[in-house]
């Protein structure tokens, strides 16, 4: 039954969780221009003003499907917190152990081929791979072209994930995950730990 309660929800609820859930499940089965706020909120079983509540648009809950179901999340944040001496190691062989578990690369196979059926969708696969990942990587390494450094480390780790396990290129698609951190560590080391190496704008 859907709840017609508008506005801000009172005391405690599985409400946002569920509309995660539920918006996850129709981008996967109708691509992201099919699916509809109405639809989502109707099989999350509450009104679609809880929706825009919690999430503020359609856009807004890609950003939150994707991070539940494709983002090193938590796991990088416990790499980065604790400062190995190899970070750029760390870093490829935490989120290799993610994205190689095959319900997460076919996850974001069909999530990626329906963005790029659609302009908007197609800008927030991108803005999340910008802030999530290259963000945070810029609070981590700090010092002179930070940011630089951090977007370009961002471009090397997405184009490992996209080689891997979106579009299948050989030999990336392949290899071990050994074989892909060691192949891939020394290009985002330098770029990780060496000031002067990133893109500049």
């Amino acid at each position: 039954m859907v709840n017609s309660g508008r506005g801000r929800p009172r005391g405690p609820s599985d409400t946002r969780e569920r509309i995660v859930l539920a918006a996850r499940r129709q981008f996967l089965d109708h691509g992201y221009d099919r699916a509809t706020v109405r639809s989502i909120a109707r099989e999350a079983g509450v009104d679609h003003a809880m929706v825009n509540y919690w999430f503020g648009s359609k856009e807004g809950l890609l950003r939150a499907a994707l991070e539940v179901s494709v983002a090193p999340g938590e796991d990088i944040e416990r790499v980065l917190a604790r400062r190995p001496r190899d970070l750029a190691t760390a870093l490829l062989g935490t989120a290799l152990d993610l994205w190689d578990r095959p319900e997460v690369a076919e996850t974001f196979q069909r999530m990626v081929r329906s963005a790029l059926a659609d302009a908007d969708a197609e800008r927030v696969v991108r803005e999340y791979i910008g802030s999530r990942l290259a963000g945070r990587l810029e609070e981590a390494i700090g010092g002179r072209d930070a940011r630089a450094r951090s977007a370009a480390a961002a471009a090397i780790m997405a184009g490992v994930f996209t080689t891997r396990c979106v579009l299948g290129i050989e030999p990336i698609a392949s290899m071990d995950r050994d074989e892909v951190v060691r192949a891939m560590a020394p290009p985002l080391r330098a770029v990780l730990e060496h000031p002067g190496t990133g893109v500049r704008g």
